[in-house]
């Protein structure tokens, strides 16, 4: 009988901690069109295709629909898993169900391993700061799966001794590996030699801690792994991907492993139907004589390691250069252009790890005050740091000193609590991976450092912001218009989203017929509401608007007035004012699309001055509507325009123009027609007298008359 093979497919599933820091709710991130974020348009192009990937027979007809979360082995970032449970739950139960199936079947050994809480760098991370983050990714692990785990990958593979000493101290049986992370590794006579041509990544390998503990040590096959992420042949076909892998467990004795791992957005995501390459390949292999599929676990139980290895510490799967890219400039990076540098990594490493050091101070001094171990309740807050505001307040009350606290005291430590999430969040390594200071990543790190320093001063009194600002004033971004690290951070701050932006936002939404009583973690309580004209479209509002935010408890309670006369708005709360433009992107989004809407939703044409006041509006606001509402409302209004136009040239051309712009030339095939008739008439019997007169006004026509006859392809003069 063949000796077994086993097949481990590993899917590290991750991405950044989109939710903004104030809010606790992912923006809308217009790159990610047509869903609302990244987060939706990965789900939908990859974690749910996964749970349901199509297994297809000879003619091409689906015969199956496989949930291939049961015979991977795959890990979730805990901030993403947290997002996928509230926003595709059908997708958080696939995965729980698969890790139970897997469980079942393989005697125990679920599908699932961990993550630590936050995608942090744990070489680069304080032993503290190792400490929580594997214990709150633990925590999260248990609440999700209903299990301790057995394994935990370590983001971007980053490794040293430190944080294998970590995970073994909190009982983690393995973690997973590159090839090229092995510094040595014991020959038959114990000796140490170098790893390069003697580890055989098919057998698992026992890492001795200089503690006395140990861990085991699986090193995924570096070749099949780096050509199923970038070698899109692999993924064109399921029985392709699975030859490849039979081929390379054909070479070695059995029992042995065979590992790929890869990011798990590769099937799907960046490679379309991948999902579907893996099932077939997944089926094919199971099929095949003496090879199994799954996660690690069991084969671990039944082949534990035997040979030894010491890893080279510390080195990760994404840098050449030991763990190098996530604090210098190292020479790996991920877009960008060839002349671009990357120094700007060093001064933001050394600003968040200021930042971190600076804020547990004010943390340890002040939570020293109302508990007797401030860091142990951190460590312990990862058991609720995603729960409700019921249980969040019962672990407060249960480690604070006081015996019976009042709710501000409660309300304080949970604070603290947050206070310190936010700093380890500062520390996601995309902030550092790509090829910019200003790019999205590392904008988010610094919204959370902003936040930490907000939260400092509100709750400590102490001002780090001048010192922050100082230490990354040396970051220069490639892009000029970013500036150096004082403009970013000025930038940062800015971003701000405070209780009375949140309770504008709730006055402008309601104005459209479409208020909310959540802003992500924020509950927004209305009482006696007060509107003037239809219910679905008042003219104003007003209303007493508390904002609750559900990880501390904090209150404020505002007094909003909203008034709407067409497309202009104007929310008050209390003795602010925001317009659209001042609101945060979701709410100018929603009001902007809701006054396409309504154009497109009126018993007669709109007056084509009210569709310019909903462009000029959604301009002003930075919004981009569906194009595909926005074309309908105007091709309603185009006949109209384009008659006129042809009636009246000079009065009618700048409407035109107007239309023929927003539209990019996309009038029906007639109305186009007449458009260009239209024009004709306007450059024969308008054109030169408007060249003559020289005044701005015949400027802008012409102006308008020239871009049109571009558009709608007429000549500009006559023959």
């Amino acid at each position: 009988m063949t000796e077994p093979r086993h097949i481990v497919f590993h899917l590290h599933c991750y991405q950044p901690p989109r939710e903004d820091p104030w809010t606790g709710a992912v923006p809308v991130e217009p790159s990610a069109f047509p869903a609302h974020d990244w987060n939706h348009r990965v789900t939908d192009e990859c974690y749910r295709p996964l749970r349901a990937a199509r297994l297809l027979d000879g003619r091409g007809f689906v015969v199956e629909a496989v949930n291939l979360y049961r015979d991977v082995c795959i890990d979730m970032g805990a901030t993403l898993h947290r997002w996928v449970a509230v926003h595709a739950r059908d997708v958080d139960d696939a995965i729980r169900a698969a890790d139970a199936d897997a469980a079942r079947i393989h005697a125990g050994h679920g599908s699932a391993i961990a993550q630590p809480y936050v995608h942090a760098i744990l070489p680069l991370a304080s032993r503290r700061d190792q400490d929580t983050l594997v214990r709150w990714g633990i925590a999260d692990f248990r609440r999700r799966f209903g299990r301790e785990p057995e394994g935990m990958w370590l983001p971007e593979a980053a490794v040293d001794v430190g944080a294998l000493e970590c995970l073994a101290a909190h009982g983690l049986r393995f973690t997973i590996l590159g090839q090229h992370q092995a510094a040595h590794v014991r020959d038959a006579d114990g000796e140490w030699i170098p790893a390069t041509g003697a580890l055989d990544p098919a057998y698992p390998y026992l890492a001795r801690l200089p503690s006395g503990r140990t861990i085991t040590v699986c090193f995924y096959d570096g070749a099949l792994s780096h050509a199923i992420a970038f070698d899109r042949t692999l993924l064109h076909a399921g029985g392709r991907l699975a030859d490849a892998v039979a081929a390379r467990a054909a070479t070695v004795d059995g029992p042995a492993l065979v590992v790929v791992a890869t990011d798990g957005e590769t099937f799907g995501h960046h490679h379309r139907f991948g999902e579907m390459a893996l099932a077939r390949a997944l089926h094919d292999l199971a099929d095949r004589d003496g090879m199994t599929v799954g996660g690690l676990g069991a084969f671990l139980d039944a082949h534990p390691a035997v040979d030894e290895v010491e890893i080279a510490s510390p080195s990760a799967w994404s840098c050449a250069h030991g763990v190098e890219r996530w604090r210098a400039d190292c020479g790996d990076v991920t877009g960008g252009e060839p002349h671009w540098n990357q120094r700007w990594r060093a001064p933001l490493r050394d600003t968040i790890d200021l930042l971190a050091a600076r804020a547990g101070e004010c943390f340890e001094t002040a939570a020293a005050e109302i508990v007797d171990d401030p860091w142990a309740v951190r460590d312990a807050y990862g058991e609720v740091v995603d729960a409700d505001l019921t249980e969040r307040a019962r672990f407060a009350r249960a480690h604070l000193r006081d015996p019976d606290p009042d709710p501000a005291t409660v309300e304080r430590l949970l604070g603290l609590l947050e206070l310190q999430r936010h700093v380890l969040f500062s520390f996601s390594s995309c902030a550092w991976f790509f090829a910019d200071s200003a790019g999205i990543e590392t904008l988010i790190s610094l919204h959370h450092a902003a936040r930490v320093v907000e939260l400092v001063q509100a709750l400590t009194g102490v001002d780090l912001d001048a010192e922050v600002e100082a230490a990354l004033a040396p970051m220069q971004s490639n892009d000029r218009a970013a500036g150096d690290g004082r403009a970013q951070w000025r930038a940062a701050r800015a971003a701000a989203i405070t209780p009375g932006h949140v309770a504008a936002w709730w006055g402008a939404q309601a104005l459209v017929g479409a208020a909310t009583p959540r802003v992500g973690r924020l509950r927004i309580d209305a009482r006696d509401v007060v509107t003037d004209g239809p219910h679905d479209a008042p003219t104003s509002v007003a209303a007493t608007v508390a904002v609750v935010d559900e990880a501390t408890g904090s209150t404020t309670t505002h007094a909003v007035t909203a008034r709407a006369d067409g497309a202009d708005l104007v929310v008050s709360v209390g003795t602010q004012r925001f317009a659209l433009a001042d609101l945060p992107a979701d709410p100018r989004t929603t009001v902007v699309s809701a006054w396409w809407a309504r154009l497109l939703e009126a018993p007669e044409p709109p007056p084509v001055a009210v569709v310019r006041a909903v462009v000029e509006a959604g301009d002003a606001a930075a919004v981009a509507p569906d194009r595909e509402v926005v074309e309908a409302a105007l091709l309603r209004v185009a006949p109209a325009v384009v008659h006129r136009a042809l009636d009246d040239p000079a009065a009618g051309l700048p409407d035109l123009a107007f239309v023929v712009d927003a539209l990019a030339g996309a009038l029906p095939t007639r109305l186009r027609w007449t458009a260009q008739n239209a024009l004709l008439a306007a450059r024969d019997r308008v054109l030169p007298r408007m060249r003559t007169r020289g005044d701005e006004a015949a400027a802008a026509w012409c102006s308008a008359f020239a871009r049109s006859a571009e558009v709608l392809a007429v000549a500009p003069d006559p023959p």
